[in-house]
């Protein structure tokens, strides 16, 4: 495990211009897809340059921080036991605790979070600059992104301890974490909803395009443990439907997850009809039996439990620990012990499963490394029945 994102000065965002192989916008008129209010008309996009920014430290942040766990099993986690000798249970107790990725936020520190608070000023200050609905519409599709995970994953850490992301209330005024209007663009007061719902839903017709947000939460999307660039966002964004699509968190037992109810009135006006379209994209041949047996969807009860290694507290340090047969320098906690060492059980059922092979993919803090070959099936709509 890494948390060396820990460099005390920000490397300064560029603008550059793109490599020649990158596909760029054509220049157009502002033609939201959905009607947005006045407020938001500066951003709906209308590219005209062939500008790129640069996000290598956030990209470095990200590679340090976000904790790998790998698709799911489809398999709900068992009840942790108590500390011996106490009835206590101090480590994360959802079920759905090893699905998704993670931030360990109890190991952040005062000079980490204010790393953050930082990236995030340097963020919103190049739109002082730069006309973000300008730029290529790839470009301004992960500023969206990455200025909105930023800034989820700040408000966490200047709060936490945090067991619940949706309950945080931020400022003097306690307004809840996605309404409170923390983030400036162009002179513009922005909530973390408001970039979802009102500047990139409705002018992204591409409904893979919520697998990009984090909302702090096991139930939402995961935190990509890399940066989205313009040439790396379709890759990600269908490697991250690909995971939650296939989860327990989307879909399970007839329901499915609330964030599609949430995002219908932008892609599933046809709820029933149009997610089913949306879900044979990328879901598993086993998953997609089930899935397919249901003939009206509910939707299932939300994860508001934080995605974290810990269940949204600090626990008893237990020292340094040899974690995939390597020696750890910095200090454990019970529950980050306890939950890697879940992981690598969890690891071992997807090896039994055969959705992975032994050697090619990775957990905790490497590159996941699977190859096109290795990938879980999956078949188109027009394969099946």
């Amino acid at each position: 495990m890494r948390y060396s994102f820990l460099h005390s000065s920000i490397v300064a965002l560029s603008l550059m211009i793109p490599a020649q192989s990158l596909a760029l916008q054509a220049p157009g008129e502002r033609s939201a897809r959905i009607a947005v209010s006045p407020e938001f008309a500066k951003f709906v996009p209308a590219p005209k340059n062939d500008l790129k920014i640069d996000y290598n430290y956030w990209n470095e942040i990200l590679n340090n921080l976000v904790f790998l766990t790998g698709v799911s099993t489809r398999q709900v986690a068992p009840k942790p036991e108590p500390l011996t000798g106490s009835r206590f249970v101090t480590e994360h107790t959802s079920p759905y605790r090893l699905e998704g990725n993670k931030i360990p936020f109890s190991k952040l520190r005062a000079e980490h979070v204010l790393t953050l608070q930082e990236y995030k000023r340097d963020l919103e200050d190049l739109a002082n600059t730069t006309e973000i609905a300008a730029l290529p519409k790839q470009e301004q599709l992960v500023y969206w992104i990455n200025l909105h995970n930023l800034t989820v994953t700040m408000l966490i850490a200047e709060n936490y301890p945090v067991m619940k992301p949706s309950n945080l209330l931020i400022g003097e005024g306690k307004v809840p974490l996605q309404e409170a209007k923390v983030i400036s663009v162009n002179g513009s007061k922005l909530s973390l909803r408001d970039i979802r719902e009102n500047i990139v839903y409705p002018n992204w017709e591409d409904p893979k395009v919520i697998y990009g947000f984090f909302l702090g939460d096991i139930g939402s999307p995961s935190m990509q443990g890399q940066s989205f660039t313009a040439e790396n966002v379709d890759r990600l964004l269908d490697q991250n439907a690909n995971e939650f699509v296939n989860s327990l968190r989307a879909f399970s037992r007839g329901g499915v997850s609330k964030i599609y109810k949430d995002v219908a009135r932008f892609y599933f006006t046809n709820f029933d009809g149009d997610l089913r379209q949306h879900f044979e994209q990328y879901m598993w041949d086993e998953v997609y039996e089930e899935f397919a047996a249901v003939k009206m969807f509910k939707v299932k009860s939300y994860e508001y439990d934080i995605a974290d290694m810990e269940g949204g507290h600090a626990d008893h340090v237990i020292g340094n620990l040899t974690i995939n047969g390597k020696p750890v320098n910095d200090s454990r906690t019970f529950a980050i012990a306890s939950y890697t060492n879940q992981i690598k059980g969890k690891t071992e059922i997807l090896l039994k499963q055969g959705r992975i092979k032994r050697g090619k993919v990775i957990v905790g803090y490497e590159e996941d490394t699977l190859s096109e070959g290795n990938k879980p099936n999956m078949k188109s709509s027009e394969q099946r029945p």
